[in-house]
């Protein structure tokens, strides 16, 4: 009987050591998913937090801009920039730096524009193209020429520059 009470005692040690390991490691189940929801939501709130000072930010530049435009167009009654200084403006902020630059781009000629899709030409920016020539001092020709190349048709035009010229 003895060695009966024996081996019962240690068959009961064995499932006590079984029972420890399991709780430890549910345990560390546990504790592993509640860090990992932590850094979730707090990884997910510095996201949302970098995007809405993000979103005030270009908010407020636009705001800037336009305020800046809308000041420079009531003094002069026109706008146009002189210098670098005049486009480009660095504004600290708490959070950064608010740069903001303002390009003219009425300055710009679209020179694809010169000829529309049915191979009319567009007086209006052809007119602007024949300025932008002459003040590079190059021959006004070029401006037909490029009006040849552009548009749909094969019709050669002053400076031809159709694929069998």
């Amino acid at each position: 009987m003895k060695d009966k009470r024996q081996n019962i005692i240690k068959n009961e040690q064995g499932v006590a050591l079984i029972l420890t390991l399991m709780v430890t490691a549910l345990l560390v189940a546990v504790i592993t998913e509640v860090i990992y929801t932590v850094h979730l939501n707090t990884t997910t709130t510095e996201l949302h937090k970098g995007s809405q000072e993000a979103s005030l930010g270009a908010e407020g530049g636009v705001e800037l801009a336009l305020t800046f435009l809308t000041e420079e167009t009531t003094r002069n009654g026109y706008t146009a920039f002189q210098s670098e200084e005049a486009s480009h403006m660095v504004i600290p902020d708490a959070s950064g730096v608010l740069i903001l630059d303002a390009e003219d781009e009425q300055g710009k000629v679209p020179i694809n524009n010169i000829v529309g899709p049915n191979g009319v030409k567009n007086e209006w920016y052809y007119d602007i193209y024949i300025r932008l020539l002459e003040n590079l001092d190059l021959d006004e020709s070029l401006a037909e020429t490029l009006a040849d190349w552009i548009d749909t048709n094969e019709f050669s035009r002053l400076g031809g520059a159709e694929s069998a010229d």
